[in-house]
């Protein structure tokens, strides 16, 4: 197949994805014909192309601790990405269990390599006090504003092993708990956007910066990110 054909192969795939359950079931054909590695070559080959730097602007490392590769970008309908944690081992800073937080969008996650813990929440009048914020996203950066305290309980304590397939709706509340001793790799559909901010929960006390930069990688990093990513996933 030509690179210009896995990336159409991949493209009729995905675009009819318009919600979290639609997600689930074109990430399930993706990744049971066989075109992620191909997709990745195709997007090597691709490059340099007006397309590829488009694709790196939207490509970074993300505020959670992982990184961000966008492999087709399909707005304001659909967006398909990689998402990769790093092994960072037994000395791992704090930090490898992310905030609780919801999204902007629908969407569904398909674990490629490694491992990863989700935990999930719902608001409870009894349940655990923690700090809510407002967080929008503007080209270059996150804008965080506190709302007050919210009160929350853990629904579910999920492991997400290699193979897993999964999709939440915008409103679902979860967090992300990476294995420090593995790296892993996700793919990522999120559909077209239908809130305007995400709200993001901390423990009460945890200092929050009212910003965080979102420095997108240069089209040769983005490159050179994915021929990184093609030969973790072989």
């Amino acid at each position: 197949m030509t690179g210009a054909g896995a990336i159409g192969a991949v493209r009729r795939i995905v675009e009819g994805a318009d919600s979290a359950q639609a997600a689930l079931g074109a990430l399930g054909a993706l990744v049971g014909s066989g075109l992620t590695a191909p997709l990745l070559d195709a997007l090597v080959e691709d490059a340099p192309s007006p397309e590829t730097a488009a694709r790196a602007a939207f490509s970074y490392r993300h505020a959670l601790g992982f990184e961000k590769l966008m492999l087709l970008v399909g707005e304001p309908h659909y967006m398909l990405r990689a998402h990769i944690w790093p092994r960072t081992g037994p000395t791992a800073e704090p930090g490898t269990t992310e905030h609780i937080h919801n999204h902007r969008f629908g969407f569904a996650s398909a674990v490629l390599l490694g491992d990863l813990g989700m935990r999930l929440y719902e608001p409870d009048p009894a349940g655990e006090v923690f700090a809510a914020h407002e967080e929008r996203i503007t080209t270059g950066e996150w804008l965080i504003r506190p709302r007050g305290p919210a009160r929350l309980r853990l629904r579910a304590d999920l492991r997400l092993a290699r193979g897993t397939r999964y999709c939440l709706e915008a409103e679902a509340r979860h967090r992300i708990v990476r294995n420090p001793d593995v790296r892993t790799v996700t793919l990522f559909l999120e559909t077209a956007t239908e809130r305007a901010h995400t709200d993001v929960y901390t423990a009460v006390g945890t200092p929050v910066p009212p910003t965080a930069p979102k420095r997108p990688l240069d089209p040769a990093d983005y490159v050179e990110a994915l021929r990184s990513l093609r030969s973790l996933l072989g």
